[in-house]
Protein backbone atom coordinates (compact mmCIF):
# COMPACT_ATOMS: atom_id res chain seq x y z
CA UNK A 1 0.00 0.00 0.00
CA UNK A 2 2.82 2.40 0.81
CA UNK A 3 4.68 1.90 -2.48
CA UNK A 4 1.47 2.09 -4.50
CA UNK A 5 -0.73 4.65 -2.72
CA UNK A 6 1.72 6.42 -0.41
CA UNK A 7 0.24 5.25 2.85
CA UNK A 8 -1.66 2.72 4.88
CA UNK A 9 -5.47 2.88 4.95
CA UNK A 10 -5.39 4.69 8.29
CA UNK A 11 -2.95 7.32 7.07
CA UNK A 12 -4.92 7.86 3.87
CA UNK A 13 -8.19 8.31 5.79
CA UNK A 14 -6.45 10.88 8.02
CA UNK A 15 -5.23 12.67 4.87
CA UNK A 16 -1.60 11.84 5.56
CA UNK A 17 0.93 10.50 3.12
CA UNK A 18 4.29 8.75 3.32
CA UNK A 19 6.85 10.28 0.97
CA UNK A 20 10.54 9.83 0.31
CA UNK A 21 13.18 12.56 0.41
CA UNK A 22 12.23 13.78 -3.06
CA UNK A 23 8.56 14.14 -2.05
CA UNK A 24 7.43 11.19 -4.16
CA UNK A 25 5.66 7.99 -3.12
CA UNK A 26 8.37 5.71 -1.63
CA UNK A 27 9.96 3.09 -3.83
CA UNK A 28 9.33 -0.57 -3.08
CA UNK A 29 12.75 -0.79 -1.41
CA UNK A 30 12.05 2.21 0.86
CA UNK A 31 8.60 0.86 1.73
CA UNK A 32 10.05 -2.57 2.57
CA UNK A 33 12.77 -1.10 4.79
CA UNK A 34 10.20 1.05 6.59
CA UNK A 35 7.82 -1.86 7.12
CA UNK A 36 10.52 -4.30 8.25
CA UNK A 37 11.66 -1.93 10.99
CA UNK A 38 8.05 -1.16 11.91
CA UNK A 39 7.29 -4.88 12.21
CA UNK A 40 10.36 -5.36 14.40
CA UNK A 41 9.12 -2.57 16.64
CA UNK A 42 5.69 -4.23 16.80
CA UNK A 43 7.25 -7.54 17.79
CA UNK A 44 9.20 -5.74 20.51
CA UNK A 45 6.00 -4.26 21.89
CA UNK A 46 4.30 -7.66 21.83
CA UNK A 47 7.15 -9.22 23.81
CA UNK A 48 6.96 -6.41 26.34
CA UNK A 49 3.19 -6.85 26.59
CA UNK A 50 3.39 -10.62 27.09
CA UNK A 51 6.06 -10.27 29.77
CA UNK A 52 3.60 -8.31 31.92
CA UNK A 53 1.61 -11.50 32.51
CA UNK A 54 2.48 -14.08 35.12
CA UNK A 55 3.78 -16.86 32.90
CA UNK A 56 4.05 -19.31 35.79
CA UNK A 57 0.25 -19.58 35.95
CA UNK A 58 0.03 -20.78 32.34
CA UNK A 59 2.62 -23.55 32.36
CA UNK A 60 5.62 -24.83 34.27
CA UNK A 61 7.58 -24.80 31.00
CA UNK A 62 6.92 -21.08 30.59
CA UNK A 63 8.12 -20.61 34.14
CA UNK A 64 11.64 -21.30 32.84
CA UNK A 65 11.28 -18.46 30.33
CA UNK A 66 9.90 -15.90 32.80
CA UNK A 67 13.29 -14.42 33.88
CA UNK A 68 14.42 -14.10 30.25
CA UNK A 69 11.12 -12.49 29.25
CA UNK A 70 11.46 -9.98 32.09
CA UNK A 71 15.02 -9.04 31.14
CA UNK A 72 14.15 -8.91 27.45
CA UNK A 73 11.15 -6.67 28.09
CA UNK A 74 13.34 -4.17 29.94
CA UNK A 75 15.76 -3.94 27.01
CA UNK A 76 13.05 -3.85 24.34
CA UNK A 77 10.99 -1.37 26.35
CA UNK A 78 14.00 0.96 26.38
CA UNK A 79 14.40 0.60 22.60
CA UNK A 80 10.72 1.40 22.09
CA UNK A 81 10.97 4.41 24.40
CA UNK A 82 13.90 5.74 22.35
CA UNK A 83 11.82 5.29 19.17
CA UNK A 84 8.94 7.29 20.68
CA UNK A 85 11.33 9.97 21.93
CA UNK A 86 12.70 10.35 18.40
CA UNK A 87 9.21 11.30 17.25
CA UNK A 88 8.72 13.66 20.17
CA UNK A 89 12.05 15.48 20.08
CA UNK A 90 13.44 15.45 16.54
CA UNK A 91 12.74 18.56 14.47
CA UNK A 92 10.94 16.67 11.68
CA UNK A 93 9.07 14.29 14.05
CA UNK A 94 10.40 11.15 12.38
CA UNK A 95 10.42 7.69 13.96
CA UNK A 96 13.43 5.40 13.66
CA UNK A 97 11.79 3.34 10.90
CA UNK A 98 11.29 6.53 8.88
CA UNK A 99 14.90 7.55 9.37
CA UNK A 100 16.16 4.12 8.33
CA UNK A 101 14.03 4.15 5.16
CA UNK A 102 14.49 7.82 4.31
CA UNK A 103 10.76 8.49 4.44
CA UNK A 104 8.54 11.18 5.95
CA UNK A 105 4.91 11.21 7.03
CA UNK A 106 3.30 14.45 5.86
CA UNK A 107 -0.13 16.01 5.68
CA UNK A 108 -1.51 15.73 2.13
CA UNK A 109 -2.16 19.46 2.08
CA UNK A 110 1.60 20.05 2.51
CA UNK A 111 2.38 18.34 -0.80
Amino acid sequence: MIARFGGTPGKLVLKMKIVNQQGNIPTLKEALIRNIFRIISTIFSMIVGVSLYDLTVISTTLNLWAPLATDLSKILGLIMLVDYLFVAFTPRKRALHDMMAGTYVVDKSAI
